[in-house]
């Protein structure tokens, strides 16, 4: 029985610790450690997603064009992130699959809205994507 109940920790852990890196500061031994953490780097992370936003709706032609696309893609963030932490639903990784999610989605934007608006532009460096 206790071999079942390590194979079924096993199997609910293993994506959270697939998705952290070993380097990772976030893979802490507790998901509320992991919460917290992908909390802290998810606020530095939209940050700078809003710096690179304000930065490109000053050069995008029309900005309400920018505006618009940034409206769609936070409906699309939070849908699906949403999605992927509902395989988890009730289960300690659940916020912790949706901060990552976020994570990923936002850094992924930040890259999308430097190369759309911001390369030419040379005021802002090239966003790195991972941790």
């Amino acid at each position: 029985m206790r071999c079942l109940r390590a194979l079924a920790a096993a199997a609910i852990c293993a994506p959270a610790l697939a998705v952290a890196q070993p380097s990772d500061p976030c893979a802490g031994p507790t998901t509320a450690e992991m919460r917290m953490c992908a909390a802290q780097k998810l606020g530095a992370v939209e940050a700078e997603l809003q710096r690179y936003l304000d930065a490109a709706r000053r050069v995008a032609r029309p900005p309400s064009a920018l505006d618009a696309s940034q409206a769609a893609w936070m409906g699309y963030r939070d849908h699906a992130c949403r999605a992927a932490a509902s395989q988890y639903e009730g289960g300690s990784l659940q916020p912790v699959v949706a901060l990552d999610c976020r994570l990923r989605l936002a850094r992924e934007r930040t890259l999308e809205l430097w190369r759309a608006y911001l390369a030419e532009q040379g005021d802002l460096q090239q966003p790195a994507t991972t941790p």
